[in-house]
């Protein structure tokens, strides 16, 4: 606990529960996996070593802690929040992005993109 508005949970599944609804979901580096072999030996297709439906699983499952009106950070993330199943409760906040990440982002179906797409960092939840 740093203070009284402010607290760390180890992120086990039922810590999470147990203390939300939260005002803002941190995740750096968290939806990805071997970026550095992923980008060293140029895999186009990350369908069976990271499928989309893990990704998106993971990222409902933090949308059901969060407040309305809270934010929810997904950094260097190798498939784009926006294609998720609650994408539609979310507006992009600012003009955060993950462009720095390089070009490892990958469709709904495990595949690169290649040409430009929105890669947008923050978002907040407008809907429950």
């Amino acid at each position: 606990k740093i203070d009284d508005r402010m607290l760390f949970i180890h992120s086990l599944s039922g810590e999470l529960a147990k203390h939300g609804p939260y005002d803002a979901v941190f995740c750096m580096a968290v939806f990805q996996r071997n970026p550095q072999l992923i980008s060293g030996k140029g895999i186009t297709d990350i369908s069976k070593i990271y499928p989309f439906a893990m990704f998106e699983k993971q990222i409902c499952e933090l949308d059901r802690l969060l407040k309305k009106g809270g934010l929810f950070v997904a950094h260097f993330a190798q498939y784009n929040f926006m294609d998720t199943a609650v994408a539609s409760r979310y507006r992009t906040y600012g003009d955060y992005n993950q462009n720095d990440y390089g070009p490892y982002v990958f469709d709904k179906n495990g595949k690169l993109i290649t040409s430009g797409t929105e890669r947008h960092s923050i978002f907040i939840k407008i809907t429950e």
